[in-house]
């Protein structure tokens, strides 16, 4: 076990940290990037999200981490700003509209529905008898793809 400190609580981690289900949600919608955390702060500052979630610790931590870290790999790190980035994107009001700003409207589309729509032909092409469709889902340019031929179709975007 590894105790530290981080705004006045002490936190307790065995040495070897694993991401709970949690810190995963948040960080599978944003990814662990400089320039991600930017936009949020950005975002965050102009609906006043900014100041109404986080306290004064909280938003020169998140700040100092802008400043440092080009891309988060620490999950120790990653742990610590969950809870945080959660709190930004609950108090904004609209947390898609926030996720999409920071990360695109493509990516956001195609995290939310671009997969299901590569797994549903994929699954197609391999009852069909091709092979290579099972790499279908996996493959992020074909994904992309779908995703914007259904942003582009007038009855395929569900709000």
């Amino acid at each position: 076990m590894k105790t530290y400190q981080l705004n006045g609580a002490l936190y307790v981690m065995d040495t070897a940290p694993r991401l709970q289900e949690d810190v995963l949600d948040v960080w599978s919608l944003i990814p662990h990037e400089r320039t991600s955390l930017k936009k949020l702060k950005r975002i965050a500052l102009r609906n006043k999200s900014w100041f109404n979630a986080l306290n004064f610790k909280e938003r020169r931590f998140i700040d100092a981490v802008v400043i440092v870290v080009e891309k988060i790999k620490s999950s120790i790190l990653l742990k610590l700003l969950a809870p945080l980035i959660k709190r930004l994107l609950k108090a904004s009001g609209n947390p898609q509209g926030m996720i999409m700003a920071t990360i695109g409207e493509v990516a956001y589309w195609m995290r939310k529905k671009g997969r299901s729509l590569a797994q549903n032909l994929s699954k197609i092409g391999q009852s069909w008898g091709n092979r290579s469709a099972a790499y279908w889902s996996k493959n992020r340019g074909f994904i992309q793809y779908l995703t914007i031929m259904d942003l582009n179709n007038p009855q395929g975007r569900s709000p």
